[in-house]
């Protein structure tokens, strides 16, 4: 997969889309004025981040509505294994054990819900998991509570799950093509939302919070 990236020239201000390797953390680029643009990511930007800006690229410039809830819910999706894999493999280095990535998998298919793979990933962060961290932050409970009529805070992990992943499921499941902007961007919004707060719970638990 590529991940746009939108640049501003400052020699000639031109602006435009550039696409790198999802795997990528450095870059350059040459603008049409000759001017080489070189850049990277810094470690805040994780797998979840690039796919979302996929997702963000679909919606926008190519309004492929059903394609960008596809990729908002892949986003979120990448986020929660990324985590439930770190931090397991935290713990068990914590006890001299090596997890090897199919030992992991094999974990994550037991969590036969969407609701209960969330939740089962956010308690390596917090013991009170997606839903209660959020609801004991005043950040996240404001903004669940007044942005997102979709959500709520005693069931947001089975929230998330009807609201970004169903909608996934329909497209890939079906071939649902009749979603609208409003829908992918609902979608969109979800998933940054779900990963902001995956992002606040990993630096509480890397801070020993």
């Amino acid at each position: 997969m590529k991940v746009p990236l939108h640049f501003r020239c400052d020699r000639c201000g031109c602006e435009n889309y550039i696409f790198v390797n999802l795997d990528q953390s450095s870059f350059e680029t040459k603008c049409r004025c000759g001017d080489v643009i070189p850049s990277f990511f810094g470690s805040n930007v994780t797998l979840g981040y690039k796919v979302l800006w996929r997702s963000n690229y679909e919606l926008l410039e190519r309004q492929d509505y059903p394609l960008s809830i596809v990729l908002s819910a892949m986003a979120f999706d990448c986020e929660l294994t990324r985590l439930h894999s770190k931090w397991n493999q935290i713990g068990a280095l914590g006890l001299g054990i090596h997890v090897s990535d199919e030992e992991l998998e094999a974990l994550l298919r037991k969590y036969r819900t969407i609701d209960r793979k969330i939740e089962e990933a956010a308690k390596l962060m917090d013991p009170r998991g997606f839903a209660g961290f959020a609801d004991g932050s005043p950040e996240f409970r404001a903004i669940v509570s007044e942005g997102f009529p979709s959500l709520s805070l005693e069931s947001l992990s089975k929230d998330f799950q009807a609201a970004l992943f169903w909608p996934r499921n329909r497209v890939l499941h079906l071939g649902d093509a009749s979603f609208s902007l409003d829908d992918a961007k609902r979608c969109f919004n979800i998933a940054t939302l779900g990963l902001r707060i995956l992002e606040a719970m990993d630096e509480r638990r890397r801070s020993g919070g």
